[in-house]
């Protein structure tokens, strides 16, 4: 199901972030113990927080239904940031991005999985 899911869909275990096409990609990357195994964030392009499920062995993504709008927009902006700043402890022009422009730059950094 990704009613309302805006790509690419970005999962993070910590600083390991992935960029994905679709949710079939994520399904196609990740192995369905995944979810239940592994301390993750995954989020849409507008910040919207997801879900990843198992149902039976597919690994499946799915919108939080706790609200509609991109609550985790911030929390994604951020994350981007220090992805991107590396080892630097600022970079002012990062702080200036908007959370689009962010995710361009970081999806032309790593690239799509699979």
């Amino acid at each position: 199901m990704t009613d309302g899911i805006v790509m690419p869909i970005v999962v993070a275990e910590g600083l390991d972030v992935t960029f994905h096409r679709s949710a079939g990609d994520v399904g196609a990357f990740y192995e369905s113990w995944f979810p239940a195994s592994v301390e993750h964030r995954a989020f849409d392009a507008e910040g919207r927080r997801l879900e990843l499920y198992a149902e039976g062995t597919a690994l499946m993504v799915r919108a939080r239904d706790a609200a509609p709008g991109p609550e985790g927009a911030a929390e994604l902006a951020q994350l981007l940031r220090e992805l991107l700043r590396g080892r630097r402890d600022h970079d002012a022009m990062l702080d200036e991005l908007t959370l689009a422009q962010l995710l361009d730059l970081a999806v032309a950094r790593a690239g799509f999985l699979p």
